[in-house]
């Protein structure tokens, strides 16, 4: 089995958002993890230690909370932001459903590669910009992208006989998701293939084949949908069933409604440094808690600068509008804040709200310090 040839090497990024039995000063104080070291300090050498001892046993992705306990009943709560490399989806074959698919996955933040071993159809200008399209042989696409375990495939060629190029390449890599556009017929003549070529059959059962989720699709963009929807749900470990259907008792946190966290967005902080180095004013809210029913999750970030104008979001409506209220002071007099806002509905409005509560925490852009400097984004290798 092939070694990943690329190697995840993610930033934590630790803060505190309350305290008890200590000082407010440490609210708002932050450290960052790399492969390299750590930078900054959460204000305490015990906290500092706890928190770094913690990091490999009890972290895990995403947007954790912790509640750290000191001396003298003293606690601080930490929030953690895993960031990982971005997402990569690599389409191999350049045909209509990949065209759409490629513009779809770079809409959903993913770094989108496109590969064929036609000159013709490996054209940068007959995709979304952002989309890196290269000629290859197939049977060598490994010498020209690399795969890792945060790389979802689709392939998409002009054949059987390529498709199994492809699959024989793609299988030696552990891959969160590889998917074959084809019918079950198709995939019974790759299954037969892949065996005499002496595939595992545990890595030819994970393959998804037909691609794509049952929408009915039948149009190339209707069929980029499904996959993206597929990849999506299998990324999150989630059924892909209607979210009518997911409470199955009836009740609300019932199977399928724990609340999920958001993969941070690493290119809304590198925005936030960009904007403070800048010399811009602006507040940073993180959702740091959410129910299940909320729009965003925890992890999800907004930036609210002075004119007025937003960079992410946490889920719009009157909440979203209520924290840019709370930004607007936070500009004209900076300080820290950590709050609860409800969207439980008001009999008295007639905004039809989605019900529970969200926790957010909101900090001037100046608080980012020069924790994160460039040399830092260079050994977290996160682009």
């Amino acid at each position: 089995m092939a070694k990943n040839n690329i190697q995840p090497y993610p930033l934590a990024l630790a803060t505190c958002i309350e305290t008890g039995n200590m000082s407010p000063a440490y609210i708002g104080q932050k450290m960052a993890f790399f492969t390299k070291g750590r930078r900054g300090t959460l204000g305490a050498s015990w906290l500092d230690d706890k928190v770094e001892e913690l990091l490999p046993t009890e972290v895990t992705g995403g947007c954790t909370l912790q509640k750290i306990r000191g001396p003298q009943n003293s606690w601080a709560r930490i929030l953690w932001e895993i960031y990982g490399p971005q997402r990569e989806l690599i389409i191999l074959g350049a045909g209509h459903i990949s065209k759409k698919l490629a513009r779809l996955g770079n809409f959903l933040n993913y770094k989108v590669t496109v590969a064929d071993n036609r000159p013709e159809y490996a054209v940068s200008g007959d995709f979304y910009p952002d989309t890196r399209v290269i000629c290859c042989p197939y049977s060598k696409v490994d010498k020209y992208v690399a795969f890792g375990d945060h790389t979802s495939v689709v392939v998409a060629t002009y054949g059987h006989l390529h498709d199994l190029e492809c699959l024989e390449v793609v299988l030696r890599y552990n891959l969160p998701y590889i998917g074959v556009v084809g019918s079950q017929h198709r995939r019974a003549l790759v299954e037969e293939n892949l065996g005499a070529a002496n595939i595992p059959p545990d890595k030819v059962k994970g393959i998804h084949m037909p691609v794509g989720l049952d929408i009915g699709a039948g149009t190339p963009a209707e069929v980029a949908l499904s996959i993206g929807a597929e990849i999506l749900a299998q990324g999150r470990r989630r059924p892909g069933t209607p979210l009518s259907a997911e409470r199955a008792s009836g009740e609300p946190g019932g199977k399928g409604n724990t609340p999920l966290d958001e993969a941070p967005d690493i290119k809304l902080l590198q925005q936030a440094r960009r904007f403070q180095q800048e010399g811009k004013a602006g507040v940073v809210a993180t959702v740091v808690g959410a129910s299940v029913s909320t729009p965003r999750k925890s992890g999800a970030k907004m930036i609210i600068s002075t004119d007025g104008s937003r960079t992410g979001t946490i889920g719009g409506g009157l909440v979203e509008a209520n924290i840019i209220a709370e930004a607007r002071k936070i500009i004209s007099r900076p300080r820290l804040v950590l709050r609860k806002f409800s969207l439980q509905p008001d009999p008295e409005q007639d905004a039809m709200l989605c019900g529970g509560e969200m926790e957010v925490f909101l900090e001037p852009l100046a608080a980012l310090g020069t924790l994160l400097r460039e040399v830092d984004w260079s050994n977290a290798k996160l682009f």
